[in-house]
């Protein structure tokens, strides 16, 4: 019994996160699928977002920064697959020579990044 009221306070709190960020910004739609990945030393909070859309089911992922309440922004990636090292965002199916890595030294991420071949952005 005691699971169930700690899942139901911990769903209840993701669904508010969920529901805060899909204020905070024009970029994500609320019936996407968001997940707290893990918080990094310092306390950004790293959170993983994924819509899919069409009859060719494809899929929308994003990397979604938080430090505290404040949001910071977003990249859009290649998968939410990841391991937090250190100051570094490591996603583990992709290359190292591809650019697997967001680093965040001092907490306040790049505004341009190089993952999996590609530049991404920082955009809220």
């Amino acid at each position: 019994m005691k699971w169930i009221q700690v899942f139901a306070i911990g769903l209840a709190a993701s669904n508010a996160q969920s529901s805060q960020l899909c204020e905070a910004t024009d970029s994500l739609s609320c019936d996407g699928r968001f997940e707290l990945l893990g918080v990094m030393h310092g306390g950004l909070k790293v959170t993983g977002y994924e819509l899919v859309f069409g009859s060719a089911q494809r899929s929308a992922k994003r990397l979604i920064l938080e430090k505290g309440a404040e949001y910071i922004g977003m990249y859009s990636v290649p998968s939410l697959n990841i391991e937090l090292e250190g100051e570094c965002i490591l996603f583990v199916d992709v290359p190292a020579e591809e650019g697997n890595r967001i680093c965040i030294p001092g907490g306040m991420p790049s505004e341009s990044v190089y993952l999996a071949g590609e530049s991404s952005e920082l955009f809220k």
